[in-house]
């Protein structure tokens, strides 16, 4: 109003109907404290990791043009800001509209966002303005606003509004000192290194906001959660993990040497164990005419009863070991001395148990998963994995030191052999000529 009316200290009618005229046509209220439209700034993304490695300028980010009037009385729609959005890349800056273009400030990208052209200029951090750095001037507010230089091809008058430019093109940017007014008091300047750190803030909410998510849900079935097992760092229901590892072992079995994960009917807890006793049972439960002949035996069937075998000769009562089921009524039951029993010779109890160590957690997870079907918490393994393979890595290496002593020893032999050949040659050759 200040401007329209000439003087500070003088209010006139017609300053104050430019000035409620600009606010309806930006739809503001006045009366209501002003908050900064919300900002995406997307469209320069990409730019954002090529910023925080340039050691030599530095980017900020422009609110340069809004649809609507301004105070010359030029009226710029949103379709015609949206066009001419990307011409202002690699136009001229300058001071006031009254200098020269400056050097070491230029437009590198522009879009029309969030209701705005925006803007990201580039400014070499030893660019200067009579004497003082730019951006110096910048952070500590003598440049405050900015002012678009720009040519209507064509336009027409609206009354009580003022010329509707079509045809849009920008020219330039001028950036303004605090003491000139700018056509739009809507546009400003900030550094892009606020807005990486809103992102930041932002992208560490949402991070948070998953994780609450996931808390609170499966991650696989998405039902809410009551009870809950880690899968990796995502946490799910029990049930959902096992079928997960059933899924698993189905597609890549493991190299068929660890027997998938099934959940037969459960034995009375009490029941005892008699390992040989029920590998019998198992082997007429599993033979076509209930004889248990070797002959006779579906030998996927005979699998479900152990938890490993020898894929390289699956025909054989020898391949399979660690049984821990047995049957009862014509039925294959889980059996929990049997599971206890196989999970611990597997962990080292009573000698152990002879399979590759490649194959130990396929089985582990194959026993443990019975725990969970008694309601049981399965013994940790990982200590165990590591004295195993402490163990023969010994083994290895004083094999390894065997054979390299056995091939120095044949390396000698080697030697003196041909070193015995050489000499019969020469007597040889000694004899002929005699």
């Amino acid at each position: 109003m200040q401007y329209y009316c000439g003087s500070p200290t003088v209010e006139c009618e017609a300053g104050k109907q430019a000035y409620y005229a600009w606010l309806n046509k930006l739809g503001l209220d006045d009366t209501k404290p002003y908050r900064w439209p919300q900002e995406k700034f997307s469209w320069a993304k990409p730019w954002l990791e090529f910023i925080k490695e340039d050691k030599y300028h530095k980017y900020y980010k422009v609110w340069a043009l809004f649809p609507g009037s301004s105070m010359n009385n030029t009226v710029y729609s949103m379709d015609e800001l949206q066009k001419a959005a990307r011409s202002l890349v690699g136009r001229p800056v300058n001071i006031n509209h009254e200098t020269e273009p400056l050097e070491g400030v230029e437009i590198v990208d522009a879009e029309y966002e969030d209701g705005a052209v925006e803007c990201l200029i580039r400014v070499r951090k030893d660019a200067q303005f009579n004497g003082q750095e730019i951006t110096q001037l910048i952070d500590q507010g003598e440049i405050l606003h900015v002012s678009i230089e720009a040519q209507c091809r064509t336009g027409s008058l609206i009354p009580g509004n003022g010329f509707a430019c079509q045809g849009l093109v920008l020219t330039g940017l001028a950036l303004l000192t605090r003491d000139t007014l700018p056509g739009i008091p809507l546009t400003r300047i900030e550094p892009v290194e606020k807005i990486v750190e809103k992102f930041a803030m932002e992208k560490e909410k949402e991070n948070r906001e998953v994780e609450e998510q996931i808390k609170k849900k499966c991650y696989l079935c998405g039902r809410p959660l009551t009870d809950s097992v880690s899968l990796g760092k995502y946490l799910v229901h029990p049930q959902c993990a096992r079928k997960f590892w059933e899924i698993a072992m189905d597609i890549f079995h493991f190299s068929e040497k660890a027997v998938a994960v099934h959940h037969p009917p459960l034995a009375d807890p009490d029941r005892e164990w008699d390992a040989d006793a029920a590998v019998n049972r198992i082997r007429k439960w599993a033979s076509s005419d209930g004889s248990g002949d070797k002959e006779k035996i579906d030998w996927n069937k005979y699998r479900q009863a152990f938890a490993w075998y020898n894929a390289e000769d699956p025909e054989n009562f020898g391949s399979y070991k660690l049984p821990h089921h047995d049957v009862v009524n014509g039925r294959l039951v889980t059996v929990w001395r049997g599971v206890v029993a196989a999970m611990q010779a597997l962990l080292g109890a009573r000698g152990g148990v002879d399979i590759p160590t490649s194959d130990r957690r396929a089985v582990y997870r194959h026993l443990a998963a019975h725990y969970e079907d008694f309601d049981k918490e399965p013994p940790e393994m990982e200590h165990k994995i590591e004295q195993t393979l402490e163990t023969e890595n010994r083994m290895l290496k004083d094999q390894i030191e065997k054979l390299q002593e056995k091939i120095k020893g044949l390396c000698e032999e080697k030697k003196k052999l041909e070193q015995k050949l050489r000499k019969t040659k020469r007597y040889s050759r000694i004899i002929l000529n005699l």
